[in-house]
């Protein structure tokens, strides 16, 4: 009885631990491109998209975002590929999906520089 115990109290640490995360889908390739520069970035390289999902996965909704996007950021996993509309500010939303809300990436520098744009600020 003592070890049902113990692993269902080990279960719940678990489960709980992981909610906070913003993880999500294993990115396995990425394409950046904007209408003046063309394709900015096209890389699936395994260590650099393990560190882009991180800061990627790192956004929170951002109502009040309303940007001009620049920028077109094509990401892979595998159930698919889907787009992005990307502003350097830091403001990020699904291209495909009609009222999708408005993100803001929290580490906007980082992000500019993994993607190869410039920041705006």
């Amino acid at each position: 009885m003592k070890s049902i115990i113990t692993t269902i109290i080990f279960l719940s640490f678990f489960i709980l631990s992981s909610c906070g995360s913003k993880a999500g889908p294993e990115i396995s390739h990425i394409i950046v491109k904007s209408d003046s520069q063309g394709v900015v970035l096209d890389n699936s390289d395994a260590k650099f998209l393990k560190s882009f999902s991180k800061v990627f996965y790192d956004r929170d909704e951002h109502p009040e975002g309303g940007p001009t996007f620049m920028y077109l950021i094509d990401i892979t996993t595998a159930k698919g590929t889907v787009r992005w509309q990307y502003n350097p500010d830091g403001n990020i939303r699904n291209f495909e999906v009609a009222d999708s809300p408005i993100f803001q990436i929290n580490d906007t520098i980082k992000f500019n520089r993994m993607l190869g744009v410039p920041n705006l600020k």
